[in-house]
C-alpha cells in the first residue's frame, strides 16, 4: 500500500505538473486534521515518508512527562580528577535541577517516582557522556515502608506538589 501511494504521487506529479513536495504537504495536512478529529487531540502529528524504503508512517508525538515546574538551576564547573600527562585536569560541568511535579502526583507517589526515573533514563540517553542521578526523590524512600510524601521538613508548606532534584553532569575536554 505504501509503495502504491508513493507511485500515485509520482503519477500525479507527472500528469498534473503538481510538485510532489506540494502533494505531500497537502496529504500530510489532511491526515493531521483527520487524526486530530478522530482522536480528539491537539498533539503534534506528522507524516514520515521514506521514499527509499517505500514506507509512509503517521507519527503522533505524545507527551511522556507532565508539566514540570523548575524551581532552581545551579551550574558548576569543577575538576573531575587528576591532571593528565599534559598537566591539564579534566573539567566536569554540573547542573543541579530542583523541580516539582504537578499537584496531582502528590497522591500518586509510585507514579511520581516512576516518572522521575523515566526522566533520568531519557536525559541520560540524550547525549554521550551525560550522567544523570536523582539527588532528592519526590517522596521519602525507606526500606520496608509504604510510600509517603511531604515528610521532609524542606518539603513542608501549603502545596503538596512533589519536589525532586537531579544532578546532571558531563566531562568536558580540557
Amino acid at each position: 500500500m505504501n509503495g502504491e501511494f508513493l507511485e500515485a504521487l509520482d503519477q500525479l506529479e507527472k500528469a498534473k505538473g503538481i510538485p510532489k513536495a506540494s502533494l505531500i504537504q497537502t496529504v500530510e495536512a489532511a491526515m493531521q486534521s483527520a487524526y486530530r478529529k478522530h482522536f480528539g487531540t491537539t498533539e503534534e502529528v506528522r507524516l514520515d515518508i521514506d521514499e527509499a524504503r517505500g514506507t509512509v508512517r503517521m507519527i503522533a508525538r505524545k507527551p511522556i512527562y507532565p508539566q514540570v515546574e523548575l524551581d532552581r538551576l545551579d551550574w558548576k564547573l569543577g575538576s573531575a580528577g587528576m591532571p593528565a600527562a599534559d598537566g591539564l585536569a579534566p573539567v566536569e560541568a554540573q547542573l543541579l535541577v530542583q523541580a516539582r511535579l504537578p499537584a496531582e502526583y502528590g497522591a500518586q507517589q509510585r507514579r511520581a517516582l516512576e516518572l522521575v526515573d523515566a526522566l533520568v533514563l531519557d536525559l541520560g540517553r540524550a547525549a554521550d557522556g551525560l550522567q544523570v542521578k536523582v539527588t532528592r526523590p519526590p517522596f521519602d524512600l525507606e526500606s520496608g515502608q509504604v510510600l509517603r510524601g511531604g515528610a521532609r521538613s524542606d518539603r513542608s508548606g501549603a502545596d503538596s506538589t512533589p519536589q525532586f532534584a537531579l544532578l546532571i553532569s558531563r566531562g568536558l575536554a580540557p
